[in-house]
């Protein structure tokens, strides 16, 4: 069985952090895919319901109470840790205070350090994208861009209705870009010091850019 790792994804909204997370999933029998919407959702305790409406406001759940979701869900995974291969971070961290108490939780369970991946694309094509974005109301999954010139109208996935988010406007990306700038890119720059950090570029297809996250992961010998 192939060495245990965990990889975080990191990128700006609509940079496609999950469709390359689900390609590099198919290289891995046994995995644990983590995103912080669906700890917050499946929540339950004093805040959840708090952060619940926080998260439909289209605002941030504060980074303690995400901490906090983190570290529950890595301690039921420890247990099974000798029969888990990989797990897979979707948008975490998302500041840097985030991505130190990570370094230090996932070492003192696994004995591994995070291998943090940026799939880089510019503010232009994140406007772009999400302006026409369409995600199922059903299962969540957003519709790859290269189809929706087929103006489809179901999910590939589930058959679930496709629909638009209600925060994939001009002045709610422009939000999120900032928050990107301020908050995330500090963590960036903590990994980039340790020389940890990769980065694929984003920009293309969804075939291209998981070719060159191959490609990058195979030249550090990671895969």
């Amino acid at each position: 069985m192939p060495a245990f790792k965990v990889f975080m994804f990191i990128g700006k909204s609509g940079s496609g952090k999950g469709t390359q997370i689900e390609f590099l999933e198919s290289r891995f029998k046994n995995y644990f895919h983590i995103t912080t919407s669906n700890l917050i959702a499946q929540s339950k305790g004093p805040f959840s319901d708090e952060a619940k409406k926080i998260v439909k406001n289209g605002e941030l759940v504060p980074s303690w109470f995400v901490i906090y979701l983190l570290i529950n869900q890595l301690l039921k995974l420890s247990k099974n840790k000798k029969t888990i291969q990989a797990i897979f971070f979707e948008g975490s961290p998302r500041t840097l205070i985030e991505a130190q108490l990570l370094d230090q939780i996932i070492w003192s369970l696994f004995k591994v350090k995070p291998i943090p991946i940026l799939i880089d694309v510019t503010d232009e094509e994140v406007r772009n994208r999400l302006l026409i974005r369409l995600v199922c109301k059903k299962c969540g999954k957003p519709v790859p861009p290269e189809l929706l010139s087929a103006h489809p109208k179901k999910c590939s996935y589930c058959e679930g209705p496709l629909v638009k988010r209600k925060d994939d406007n001009l002045a709610a990306i422009n939000n999120r870009l900032k928050f990107f700038k301020n908050e995330v890119v500090p963590a960036l720059v903590y990994y980039q010091m340790q020389k940890r950090l990769i980065v694929v570029n984003g920009q293309g297809s969804v075939k291209e850019v998981s070719q060159r996250l191959l490609k990058s992961l195979k030249s550090k010998k990671i895969l």
